[in-house]
Formats: structure tokens, C-alpha cells, sequence
């Protein structure tokens, strides 16, 4: 995915809008900010439609060696603010997410943490 996605709301996407070349891009709806790169680094991962509105995968990454990347959702839905979901475990310690949907329901396999499946 690139980093510049059409949505329902519009277009959603990765920018430096005021920022020192050195800085991570924030991520924007339209000219909206939906969320501030603080250090991180911002990934498009995949977008899902769903019957009432649409979910983007967002990858977070510190960057550099032994770092696991943290994943959110931004959920888009018709008549609603975006949502922006995430969860402390939502991470992959194997740097793997496999996505799947069926209907509204999207199921990822984060790979393995302490030897066990994580979904």
C-alpha cells in the first residue's frame, strides 16, 4: 500500500506538512491530523471495506534493532468521526501480520509470542 489511500472520507495519508526533513510524517485525513508520528514510523498497511464504512491497518515502528512494529486501525464509518483503535498486545514480536476478512469481520495473525499463535 502507499502511503496515500482513497477512502469514503476522503483521501488518507502520510505528510511532513511543517516538519524538519529529519521527522517522521503524521498521518492525516484530508487536512485533518489523525495522528502525530511522535518519533514513530507511520505505515499504510491494508485497507478493508466494510459494508458500512472501511478499516486501514497503520503499522508504528520505533525503528532500529530489537524494536517490535504496533499496529492500529482507523476505522472509517459512514455518519461517524474516524475512530482510531489500538490495544497494548496489538504488536507482532515476528514482524509478520497476515490479514484476513470475511464480511465485517477481519481476523490477523500476529505470528508468535512466547511460543504460542497470536491472533
Amino acid at each position: 500500500m502507499d502511503n496515500r489511500v482513497q477512502t469514503s472520507q476522503g483521501v488518507l495519508w502520510l505528510s511532513k506538512v511543517g516538519k524538519e526533513e529529519f521527522e517522521q510524517p503524521d498521518l492525516y485525513l484530508e487536512q485533518k491530523m489523525l495522528l502525530a508520528a511522535e518519533g514513530e514510523f507511520l505505515t499504510l498497511k491494508h485497507r478493508f471495506q466494510l459494508s458500512q464504512g472501511e478499516a486501514i491497518i497503520v503499522s508504528k515502528d520505533a525503528g532500529g534493532t530489537g524494536t517490535f512494529p504496533s499496529y492500529l486501525i482507523v476505522l472509517l464509518q459512514q455518519g461517524q468521526a474516524p475512530q482510531l483503535l489500538s490495544h497494548a498486545d496489538f504488536y507482532s514480536e515476528t514482524h509478520t501480520i497476515i490479514y484476513s476478512q470475511k464480511g465485517d469481520v477481519i481476523s490477523m495473525d500476529l505470528g508468535l509470542q512466547n511460543g504460542l499463535k497470536k491472533t
